[in-house]
């Protein structure tokens, strides 16, 4: 059952809260969103019962920030009087029941500011959709919560309210495991080479001590490697003359926005690819992302020109059982190689930026130096964040969904897509989610007229790109099988 989290009214928001009121512009709202699509229409009526007990749950879906432009104090939380969810959800029916009257319909939603004299959240339910469907949009502004506060949020209101809390449990669970196992010889690089018979005889001090030598000499290799890291990033946010050329586009930031979504891909097929290339979820999904921006930037009238694609991971800094309903996240900026190389090679590269990313320290002092903005929030102006971030091609998020099919007022959840909002002109908001057993992108970018379609091709090509991989990915793993049969 989620837990209630306790209302605190009328306190001033925190850093990193303050921090997406302060960067917001008109045309790059803070919006974070997320589609729900049904094979039936909604009951109203349970949709209403399931969100008052959502903003029983979390009452900050009750509360507005006011105070906004001070620069002696960050926006304070305000109950808002005579509160109703029905205020918080707009009925609408698709012209036409297809899939690209959904997609104009949510893009038209996306770019629309959130009314300040009410809690900034929404909920449209969509009918019309092809068979009887329906669907759900729902958006909030990103200075309520992060993505695992929406998440367990969003979960509270549904079916799935207790698996979050399952989730949480296991990862704790199997983290006291992972720290009372002992290591074998096949845990340690070193000692997973003797034969059998030595590693049997080996004693388990012997083995103690090489683990914990190998993971010292692991630690220092991967700081300097972060070093090193950091330091090429330092030198291309500070350099004047660093920019990204690809999605940039002349005149100014348009308003108009383009949501698509990808077909899902299967736990089970990932997980083949995984095991052929030495991959996480995270470092295939990051490969077959990079290859379909490169793919789509190659098939441009402009021609792709830059050699890497830099994006900002976002990073959850919350423990396990970390409830509150604010922003616990920062994070840092990757960059993944856009040139031709085999897959083997690309994933590769890729699990080294991602393994440096995991052990970065800038995150956590980034969160630091964000706790600025509680204390004076004009000493950084926005257009300092604003000049770093449009440095790089997007926002790239991966959210945890539940396991298995959930329900929101009495109905199935078929597809599940979350997106980030935008960092900056031109950049793309890209966000993964796996949901009962499958995985699917989505992304939020900009309709601009010098990369045209650019949302809509990346996700049109990402199953094809992975249902490539896959085959590559049997391929390899066939060919392991009888190299090990003959030998």
């Amino acid at each position: 059952m989620a837990t209630p989290v306790s209302p605190s009214p009328e306190v001033h928001l925190r850093g990193m809260d303050n921090l997406f009121l302060h960067i917001e512009l008109p045309p790059r709202l803070m919006t974070v969103s997320t589609l729900w699509t049904f094979d039936k229409p909604l009951s109203i009526v349970l949709a209403l019962q399931q969100l008052e007990r959502m903003a029983e749950l979390f009452p900050r879906f009750r509360q507005i920030p006011v105070e906004r432009n001070s620069i002696f104090h960050t926006a304070r939380w305000q109950f808002v009087e005579n509160w109703s969810v029905s205020n918080h959800i707009e009925m609408a029916t698709l012209e036409e029941p297809t899939h690209q009257c959904l997609q104009e319909f949510v893009s038209r939603k996306i770019s629309i500011p959130f009314d300040p004299e009410k809690p900034l959240w929404l909920l449209y339910i969509i009918n019309g959709l092809p068979n009887g469907g329906s669907a759900c949009f729902w958006k909030a502004h990103h200075c309520m919560a992060d993505g695992q506060g929406y998440v367990r949020a969003l979960l509270a209101c549904t079916s799935g309210s207790n698996e979050l809390d399952e989730m949480i449990e296991e990862a704790k669970k199997k983290y006291i495991e992972d720290f009372r196992r002992v290591p074998d010889c096949k845990d340690v690089p070193i000692l997973r080479h003797l034969p059998p018979h030595y590693q049997k005889k080996t004693q388990p001090w012997v083995i103690q001590l090489f683990a914990t030598l190998t993971l010292i000499l692991t630690m220092m290799v991967g700081y300097i490697l972060v070093l090193l890291r950091n330091a090429k990033l330092a030198a291309c946010m500070l350099a004047p003359t660093h920019w990204r050329r690809d999605f940039l586009y002349e005149g100014p930031h348009v308003f108009t926005k383009t949501i698509a979504w990808s077909e899902d891909v299967s736990m089970a097929d990932i997980a083949v690819v995984r095991k052929a290339f030495s991959g996480t979820l995270n470092d295939v999904m990051c490969a077959v992302i990079t290859r379909c921006v490169k793919s789509y930037l190659d098939e441009c009238p402009k021609g792709r020109q830059d050699k890497e694609l830099w994006m900002l991971i976002p990073k959850s800094l919350r423990a396990p059982d970390d409830r509150r309903f604010q922003n616990v996240v920062s994070g840092s900026f990757v960059y993944f190689p856009m040139e031709d190389m085999s897959t083997k090679s690309l994933v590769r590269s890729i699990r080294q930026q991602m393994q440096i990313f995991k052990i970065d320290f800038i995150p956590y002092l980034l969160y630091i130096l964000g706790s600025i903005f509680l204390v004076l929030p004009a000493l950084v102006p926005s257009w300092i964040i604003s000049f770093q971030v449009t440095k790089i091609h997007g926002v790239f998020t991966n959210v945890p969904g539940p396991r298995k099919a959930i329900k929101f007022a009495g109905q199935e959840i078929k597809d599940y897509r979350v997106m980030p909002p935008q960092n900056s002109k031109g950049s793309i908001g890209m966000g993964l989610v796996s949901y009962n057993n499958k995985v699917a992108l989505a992304i939020l970018g900009d309709e601009s007229a010098a990369y045209p379609g650019a949302v809509n091709e990346v996700c049109r090509r990402f199953k094809p790109t992975f249902d490539q991989m896959l085959a590559e990915a049997h391929q390899a793993l066939e060919a392991k099988s009888k190299k090990l049969h003959e030998n």
